[in-house]
């Protein structure tokens, strides 16, 4: 069987899409939502976590949820490197599909509204 290894995606415009929606009303309110979302997901677990990643989440609203319920700041990652710097430390510039981290160096990853555009995991 022959395995296309073309990438699905076209990383660059993915990238410039994200740096374009940056900070936009829709996006904020979307982002807003998410956080919520989060909080009642965190809100049923028990278990405490000590590093976590949040996997190129739009806006900040989705870290800010994870440390209301108690939890540290979660690891940024950002696919856009012009995006990294205005985003609240920690940030690390990655794609999603190439998480520069060790195994088993993560308590927790989440993620919202960035799988479908994962080539492969």
């Amino acid at each position: 069987m022959h395995v296309d290894s073309t990438p699905l995606f076209h990383r660059a415009r993915l990238i410039a899409r994200r740096s374009r929606a940056a900070g936009a009303e829709p996006l904020e309110a979307l982002s807003a939502r998410l956080a919520e979302d989060f909080s009642e997901r965190l809100g049923v677990v028990t278990r405490s976590f000590a590093r976590i990643l949040d996997m190129a989440s739009p806006g900040e609203a989705p870290r800010e949820a994870i440390v209301a319920r108690g939890l540290p700041r979660p690891i940024a990652l950002e696919p856009a490197p012009m995006l990294a710097g205005v985003r609240p430390a920690p940030v690390v510039v990655a794609r999603p599909d190439a998480l520069p981290f060790a195994a088993s160096s993560l308590d927790l990853i989440v993620c919202s509204l960035v799988l479908q555009t994962i080539d492969d995991l």
